[in-house]
């Protein structure tokens, strides 16, 4: 096992090494491109990557702008594919017909008149942000508006994120802990009002028959 210990004493010394060169553009790179991939594979855990550049930032001494800009910029990149896609989706359902297909259109029915604000406050709901952007291009949402929004709530939220990283400092074990239990609360939040929204159609739908 001698061979597994010289990589991980390798991998510790690039890490090292990679940490204390402020500003890396390859580790620039990496921290926009996990923005980026957070959004079009929504199991990957970008704020945990986010959290990380804080502590590059409170730590290690990197530019808060630039990491921070990386952040914001992989997000909106993120959110411009996932709007793309859903723009092909949309040009592909034209003209068909069927049980599916029409679930779906009133699924967009109601997203394009909530679906504003839920782009708006995307960055706050981890796990489904991403189909919130499918969904706008598929309900025919304009490009930009849409883009423009997405931007201000990551700065909101990346505001949050890389402020507490650099306020807590090396800490990343507190940080990523306090943004896990952020994200329960949020999932509990969501599938009790998923459940109420559920009780509420169906009373509706047995009042009317």
């Amino acid at each position: 096992m001698e061979w597994l210990q010289d990589l991980a004493q390798t991998m510790l010394g690039w890490l090292e090494g990679f940490t204390q060169t402020p500003n890396n553009p390859v580790g620039l790179l990496i921290i926009l491109g996990s923005a980026l991939v957070e959004y079009v594979f929504p199991p990957f855990p970008g704020d945990l990557v986010t959290l990380f550049g804080a502590i590059l930032v409170g730590k290690w001494g990197w530019s808060f702008p630039l990491v921070f800009g990386a952040v914001t910029i992989g997000s909106a990149i993120g959110a411009a594919i996932d709007f793309l896609v859903g723009k092909r989706l949309h040009a592909w359902r034209s003209g068909k017909d069927g049980a599916a297909d029409k679930a779906v259109a009133r699924v967009l029915e109601g997203f394009k008149r909530w679906g504003i604000w839920l782009i708006a406050a995307n960055r706050f709901f981890p796990g489904i942000r991403a189909f919130f952007f499918v969904a706008a291009g598929m309900a025919g949402f304009s490009f930009w508006p849409v883009i423009a929004l997405s931007v201000v709530s990551a700065i909101l939220w990346n505001l949050v994120l890389v402020g507490m990283g650099v306020w807590i400092g090396a800490e990343y074990g507190r940080l990523s802990s306090i943004v896990g239990q952020y994200q329960i609360v949020v999932w509990v939040l969501m599938f009790v009002a998923a459940t109420v929204g559920a009780i509420v159609i169906l009373r509706r739908r047995k009042a009317r028959t």
